[in-house]
C-alpha cells in the first residue's frame, strides 16, 4: 500500500511540476502615455524673382514697336518695377492753343515716351492633372500698375512734356508659357484708365474745337522671362 501511495504521490508531483512549467504568468505592461498632437509645419511658398525683357506695340495707327524690361518679386502675389519705352501716335491740331498760333496739322505724329511703372497684383499657374506632379502649362498674372512719365519726344516737335499728364494707372493681364525650367514666353495686354494728353480736343485754323481724340494707351507686350528660384 505504501508503495502504491508513493507511486501516486510521485505521479502527482510530476503533474504539478509539468503544469507549473507550461503555465505562463502574464505581467501587465504599463499603459503608454497618450501621444501629443503633432503640429506639421506649414509649407511656405518660395520667394521668386522674375526678370522680363521684350517689346511692346501700342495699337495707335503706327507700325513701330517699343521695348521694356521688368523685375518682379513673386510669392502668390507680386510687385515689381518696370521700365517701358512706348511709341504712340497722336493727332496734332492746326491751331496751338498754348502759343495762340497756327501750326502744321498731323493725322499721325509719333511720340516716343519713357515710363517707370510699379506693377502689382496676383500670380498663379495652371497645370494638367496633379499640380505637384505636372509641370505648369501657363502662368497667369492680373494686376494694376501706377505709371510715371519720365520724358517724351514727338517727331514733329509739336508735342512736348507739358502736353502730357505725368501720372496714369493701367490694368494688365499676362499669360506666360514655360519653355524650359526657368524660362517662359509671355504675352500681355495693358490698358490705361486715364488719358495721356491733358487736352484731347482738336482745333481748326480759327482755334475752334472740332472734335477730340482718344489718348489712352492699349499696349500689347511680348517678352521672355527668367525666374530665379523654384516654384
Amino acid at each position: 500500500m505504501k508503495k502504491v501511495y508513493s507511486t501516486i504521490l510521485f505521479l502527482l508531483v510530476i503533474c504539478v511540476c509539468s503544469v507549473a512549467q507550461t503555465r505562463t504568468i502574464k505581467i501587465a505592461k504599463p499603459a503608454a502615455p497618450p501621444k501629443k498632437d503633432t503640429v506639421l509645419p506649414k509649407k511656405v511658398k518660395p520667394y521668386l524673382w522674375d526678370f522680363r525683357a521684350g517689346s511692346n506695340y501700342t495699337f495707335k495707327g503706327i507700325d513701330k514697336v517699343g521695348y521694356e524690361a521688368q523685375v518682379i518679386f513673386v510669392r502668390g502675389a507680386y510687385i515689381g518695377i518696370n521700365y517701358s519705352h512706348e511709341i504712340e501716335s497722336y493727332r496734332v491740331s492746326a491751331y496751338n492753343t498754348e502759343a495762340q498760333a497756327l501750326q502744321t496739322p498731323y493725322s499721325n505724329s509719333a511720340s516716343s515716351s519713357d515710363y517707370i511703372k510699379i506693377p502689382f497684383g496676383v500670380s498663379t499657374h495652371m497645370a494638367i492633372g496633379n499640380a505637384k506632379l505636372s509641370p505648369p502649362v501657363f502662368y497667369l498674372t492680373l494686376g494694376l500698375a501706377p505709371s510715371y512719365l519720365l520724358k517724351t519726344k514727338n517727331e514733329s516737335g509739336l508735342l512736348n512734356d507739358s502736353n502730357f499728364n505725368k501720372f496714369n494707372l493701367e490694368g494688365n493681364v499676362q499669360i506666360g508659357f514655360p519653355i524650359r525650367k526657368h524660362y517662359a514666353i509671355n504675352i500681355g495686354y495693358t490698358k490705361d484708365f486715364f488719358d495721356n494728353l491733358k487736352d484731347k480736343l482738336l482745333y481748326n485754323e480759327l482755334g475752334e474745337a472740332i472734335g477730340k481724340q482718344k489718348s489712352k494707351t492699349n499696349l500689347l507686350t511680348l517678352s521672355v522671362s527668367y525666374r530665379f528660384g523654384e516654384g
